[in-house]
């Protein structure tokens, strides 16, 4: 047998002998992540690739690799990738209200629990914008700043620095990566910018999430 072919032929069946190799991997990496998801297991961190950050990844194609990272064991997870939150018990639709009670009793003790993991997440992301000193005063909370990433720009007035700020990131949903907005309430001095913002990013719903007293403060 000639030797070219014969390297080609032993190339093409080390070919198919690593192909079987990772697809079964992967089978035995879906059955235990399916396994997980049923017992319901603790809540999973997972990280997403940095170019999410700068948008040039097709959001079809982001929720693809989202789906293939949660299959691979953490250890695989590298340092250069986003942290990015999941819940491997997903809750049926039917199942919901059931839920919810049972989240609630004590006080709502166990939403508490998953509201206190989430402070571990994004902690290696920047928000140099809201860190400016002529945006401080822009921010109700010191530990609540917008991502650089993902934060909502509004178009600037004059090219004044800071005139394109608001404590506001833009949050992904089901079909589009900009889908929802999270903003803090307005400071008086804020109330313009946010209202500019409802405005410029047309958002045709706003939904207050808390109280408008808390603690005794408004």
């Amino acid at each position: 047998m000639n030797p070219s072919v014969a390297a080609i032929s032993a190339l093409a069946v080390l070919s198919v002998l690593l192909a079987s190799l990772l697809v079964l991997f992967l089978l035995v990496l879906r059955k235990k992540h399916l396994q997980m998801t049923r017992e319901c297991g603790a809540e999973t961190f997972v990280n997403f690739a940095s170019f999410e950050r700068d948008g040039k990844l097709p959001y079809n194609w982001r929720r693809s690799l989202f789906a293939f990272l949660t299959l691979l064991p953490s250890c695989l997870w590298t340092d250069y990738l986003l942290a990015f939150y999941i819940n491997p018990c997903p809750v049926q639709l039917d199942d919901f209200d059931a839920y919810f009670k049972e989240m609630s009793k004590d006080s709502a003790y166990k939403f508490s629990l998953q509201f206190e993991e989430l402070k571990s997440v994004g902690l290696d992301l920047t928000h140099d914008a809201a860190d400016l000193p002529v945006n401080r005063p822009k921010n109700r909370y010191t530990n609540i700043l917008p991502y650089d990433f993902s934060r909502v720009k509004l178009i600037s007035m004059h090219n004044d620095e800071g005139s394109d700020y608001i404590n506001a990131n833009y949050i992904p949903g089901y079909k589009h990566p900009n889908e929802y907005i999270a903003t803090q309430g307005p400071l008086p001095e804020t109330r313009n910018d946010f209202w500019k913002m409802i405005l410029q990013e047309k958002s045709p719903i706003v939904v207050m999430l808390t109280q408008c007293n808390e603690r005794r403060r408004v």
